[in-house]
């Protein structure tokens, strides 16, 4: 571990390659990026005397912050300020709970999981993806695998270009912005209860869309194929329609937000 003049903290650690990173902070900025192929090195910026250590247990890698005082009370614990900086093997996995600030995972390449209460969220180029905030917009970008969002209000903007795709998103009030592909072995389930939720698909795309909502409306772009309907006096009801071939599934649930499906 280096120190520095009391601004920053350096923690190095030699694996073996890819690995599984875990940390926990109050309410610390984190940003994970790719780094060497057999070393972990994470960075604590703009804060006062914390210190960190990286800590090996099993498969994993914990970043463990030191508290601070003068000997006495309060003893303040680490990652309540400033920003954790971590340089990742590319390939490794990233677990993280924070109860605010802002998170950065990008180009790594593995899985996410994340928890937090509040603080913006953006991942880039990552694969399976699992995140719960209660507010704080989310942004998943380019993800290559299954994206899990589960949202209280802060709005989701996510895209995905397998055709395989696969989401599950749930929300109270956020809105959710979603971009990619829908083909066969898609599976996308939003369900919301006053929050928008907007799909644009390639042309490329293939699926059937199952609707139901209790006062909201329906958008559609694409002139999809309308299979079934069931209107209320409130609004759309339900709606079944096909695109294509039919080969994916979309299902969206809301209550009184409106679902518009649109061409990327």
């Amino acid at each position: 571990m280096e120190k520095g003049n009391g601004s920053s903290t350096v923690a190095t650690l030699t694996v073996k390659g890819p690995v599984t990173l875990r940390a926990d902070v109050l309410s610390s900025e984190i940003e994970v990026v790719p780094g060497a192929a057999k070393s972990v090195k994470a960075s604590l910026l703009d804060c006062t005397s914390s210190g960190l250590q990286l800590v090996e247990r099993g498969d994993r890698i914990e970043v463990v912050f030191e508290t601070r005082g003068n000997g006495g009370w309060p003893r303040i614990p680490g990652g309540i300020e400033g920003k954790l900086r971590v340089e990742l093997p590319p390939g490794s996995h990233v677990e993280l709970t924070s109860a605010s600030g802002d998170i950065m995972v990008r180009d790594v390449g593995g899985n996410v999981r994340l928890r937090t209460a509040s603080g913006e969220v953006h991942l880039k180029k990552v694969a399976n993806v699992e995140v719960m905030a209660v507010s704080g917009d989310v942004t998943v970008e380019n993800a290559s695998g299954e994206v899990r969002l589960r949202t209280v209000s802060g709005n989701a903007n996510v895209s995905q270009w397998n055709a395989a795709t696969k989401l599950e998103y749930g929300t109270t009030s956020g809105d959710l912005d979603w971009t990619g592909t829908c083909g066969n072995g898609c599976r996308i389930e939003a369900r919301s209860t006053s929050g928008d939720v907007k799909l644009m698909l390639t042309p490329s795309s293939s699926f059937e869309l199952r609707y139901v909502t209790h006062s909201g409306d329906v958008g559609d772009d694409l002139k999809m194929q309308t299979i079934d309907t069931a209107p209320t006096r409130h609004g759309a009801g339900s709606v079944h329609a096909r695109y294509g071939k039919g080969e994916g599934l979309i299902e969206a649930q809301t209550f009184s937000g409106d679902l518009h499906i649109g061409r990327k």
